[in-house]
């Protein structure tokens, strides 16, 4: 099992001190140690070399490994559920986990656990990050206004210093195709802004909904990503470009008619 040490500053004036070379004294520091909280074997093997050599650091760590009283693997999971907790991406959790000595596999097993989407495909880590945003904007949230209402007032602010010459801002919003019951109070509010509308077809998104995100047809870019790379699997015997084309073709006819419905 290797492992790998900071690197040792001597003391002022100096050399390092002699370290005890005692296997039963290196084990006992070992156990006085973990009763005190769960370390990493990395972790463990930093402390007893402060006192011990790297051998009976080495031999005592590789013993508590042999017990169980030390496993990464353990450790990089229970870790990770409280970085979600603490309501931490998945980025911040896999730095925070590096810092604690633990290896690439062991962290993105950990993650892959741990932020994995629900049975419903809710993501946590987003759940944790709204919740987040929540939190910071409690005060502001109490009149009953959303977390999207302030993002996209905001963006709308900024937005109206950047105005193109049919009447959109450079400076859009991404409106999800799937939340239709916002959908009509959000394009009457945000009138000036330029929408990127995810979630047609395989997400949900219908055509009837696509429709109130938009302006008699304008003012956003829908997009179908798995409904057209996977249209093929709906088309026996039709090319993949072709099911494709066709796919994109049906889309458009949709939205079109269920705008001009409206």
């Amino acid at each position: 099992m290797p492992f790998y040490r900071k690197s040792y500053r001597p003391r002022r004036g100096g050399e390092e001190p002699e370290k005890c070379a005692d296997p039963a004294k290196a084990r006992a520091r070992a156990l006085d140690a973990l009763s005190a909280r769960e370390m990493t074997s990395t972790q463990l093997y930093e402390r007893l070399c402060a006192r011990f050599t790297e051998q009976a650091a080495a031999a005592a760590v590789a013993e508590m490994v042999e017990l169980d009283y030390v496993n990464d693997d353990r450790y990089a999971e229970t870790r990770a559920h409280g970085l979600l907790m603490a309501r931490k991406s998945r980025r911040a959790a896999a730095q925070n986990l590096r810092q604690k000595g633990l290896n690439s596999q062991q962290i993105e097993q950990a993650l892959e656990t741990v932020y994995a989407p629900d049975e419903n495909g809710e993501s946590p880590e987003l759940e944790a990050a709204a919740a987040l945003v929540a939190s910071r904007y409690r005060k502001k949230l109490a009149d009953g206004r959303h977390v999207y209402d302030l993002v996209g007032d905001k963006l709308n602010a900024l937005g109206k210093d950047y105005m193109g010459e049919h009447g959109y801002s450079s400076i859009g919003l991404v409106i999800g195709g799937t939340h239709i019951e916002e959908a009509t109070e959000i394009r009457a509010k945000y009138q000036d802004s330029f929408f990127l509308i995810p979630g047609y077809g395989a997400q949900g998104g219908k055509a009837e909904d696509i429709a109130q995100y938009l302006s008699k047809g304008n003012g956003g870019v829908v997009n179908s990503s798995r409904g057209i790379l996977l249209a093929y699997k709906k088309q026996p015997g039709v090319a993949f470009d072709e099911a494709a084309y066709n796919e994109c073709v049906n889309m458009k006819e949709a939205i079109a008619h269920a705008c001009s419905l409206l």
